[in-house]
């Protein structure tokens, strides 16, 4: 049983904006319209919001006019098996789960039955950077073997890969590469398939990634820096970029900054509001890319070359990119106190599955 079908709920009282921002959250392809009681009053599924956009409904409308008010629903009664079949019967990708009072008691998604074929997926962690905003940590040692909790960043990245059911990695490397690869020799998942590039001069993120371009890929290729913990499930971000047809995904994420002023608009010298320290809200790049093979080709040779120039370049030739809402736990531990932080709230960083 999930414990979070309670994120697809809604209200009457919403509008097809609240339902994309709540697809958007959850990942769970589908909403789920309920009253107070938790009875269920209708869905509306990914394929109904794009259908409704596609014949130009207006962001405000109200959910009432579009929900399915009588979907297929699920039994608590029901197996698993049965719930399963059901899915399939139908071509539903969820499920809603209700009482002898059609009152919600779960929600169950066929990704959840169905074994997965992207697998295949690599997955590239960029390890090679000296950390010098870490000094004097990482004088001696290279920022992605730093110990969380007894065990290296780079082993937790590794478990979490492991949990998803990926296995082709590639690890590139550069400050003191021989301790990383030692560290992968003896410590790493053994049912990884991982392969270690040693750059003898930095090539950036997008220029590392050009040795790729010769390796016959036919998927998408997972990017992360190798300092970053997060359960980020790498699923359904790979769902997320090819139902937007994306040539490339950056993860995003939420920050926030309350300013520590007073914030003063001004026409001229007339002041027109005075703002008391103002929460600004942004969306941040989160180190994690989703990238088509075909990208690859817009990558030099022998030029460093950053992501961020990958991307102005497939943006300047008109090619799809995207962002995928990362919601699950993400931190970046770039600076000291995020080191401190993150060691002090370890759990809710690492990987205990999928």
């Amino acid at each position: 049983m999930r414990n979070d079908y309670r994120k697809a709920y809604l209200e009457t009282t919403h509008s097809l904006a609240d339902v994309l921002e709540n697809l958007n959250k959850t990942g769970f392809k589908i909403s789920l319209v309920v009253d107070k009681d938790e009875t269920l009053l209708g869905i509306i599924t990914d394929w109904d919001v794009r259908t409704a956009l596609l014949k130009g409904v207006s962001l405000l409308t109200g959910v009432s006019g579009l929900m399915n008010s009588k979907p297929v629903v699920g039994r608590d009664t029901m197996t698993a098996t049965e719930l399963r079949d059901v899915m399939t019967k139908h071509k539903n990708e969820a499920l809603p789960v209700v009482d002898e009072n059609n009152r919600v008691t779960n929600l169950v998604l066929l990704r959840d039955y169905v074994p997965r074929d992207n697998h295949k997926c690599p997955i590239v962690i960029m390890a090679g950077g000296a950390g010098k905003r870490l000094w004097p940590l990482t004088l001696t040692t290279p920022k992605p073997l730093l110990p969380i909790n007894e065990r290296p960043i780079l082993g937790h990245i590794l478990n979490h890969i492991e949990a998803q059911g990926f296995e082709d990695i590639w690890v590139m490397t550069h400050y003191k590469s021989e301790m990383i690869e030692n560290f992968l020799t003896a410590d790493a998942p053994k049912s990884l398939n991982i392969n270690v590039i040693r750059e003898e001069n930095p090539m950036g993120t997008g220029g590392s990634l050009k040795f790729l371009h010769n390796q016959a890929l036919d998927r998408p290729i997972f990017v992360m820096n190798g300092d970053i913990l997060t359960r980020i499930n790498f699923h359904d971000m790979l769902e997320w970029h090819h139902a937007n047809n994306n040539v490339l995904t950056l993860g995003s994420r939420h920050f926030q900054y309350q300013v520590p002023y007073g914030v003063l608009n001004t026409e001229g010298q007339r002041l027109v509001q005075l703002e008391e320290k103002p929460v600004q809200h942004f969306n941040i790049n989160a180190g994690i890319y989703l990238i088509d093979p075909m990208a690859l080709q817009y990558i030099p040779d022998n030029r460093y070359f950053d992501m961020t120039d990958l991307i102005e370049v497939l943006l300047s030739s008109g090619q799809q990119v995207g962002t995928f809402p990362i919601s699950e736990a993400w931190i970046d531990i770039g600076q000291p106190e995020d080191y401190a932080r993150v060691n002090q709230d370890s759990e809710q960083y690492i990987s205990v599955g999928v």
